[in-house]
């Protein structure tokens, strides 16, 4: 059994899901539900996937970075200060 996920044409098989993603399915995820979804620039999407993988590998997290950032600069102070407050508390 194959689910779709965001509509980025990303087939996982159904026991996957249960995985943690890899780096190149996240990354895939990420930019195409930025670019497709939310219309970012495929720049900041790229960034926001590489920046959120090491901190918390959360596909919300590059969503909500995503949206807010408009320049690869407000990507890193977005993380920088995002979340080091939000996962603090986790």
């Amino acid at each position: 059994m194959m689910l779709w996920y965001c509509e980025c044409k990303v087939a996982l098989p159904f026991h996957q899901l249960l995985e943690p993603y890899t780096y190149e399915q996240f990354y895939q995820i990420t930019v195409g539900l930025l670019t497709k979804q939310h219309k970012v620039k495929e720049e900041i999407a790229e960034a926001t996937a590489n920046a959120i993988w090491d901190k918390s590998a959360n596909v919300r997290d590059c969503v909500k970075i995503g949206r807010m950032a408009r320049s690869l600069e407000d990507v890193i102070f977005i993380v920088d200060n995002f979340l080091r407050h939000n996962h603090a508390k986790e």
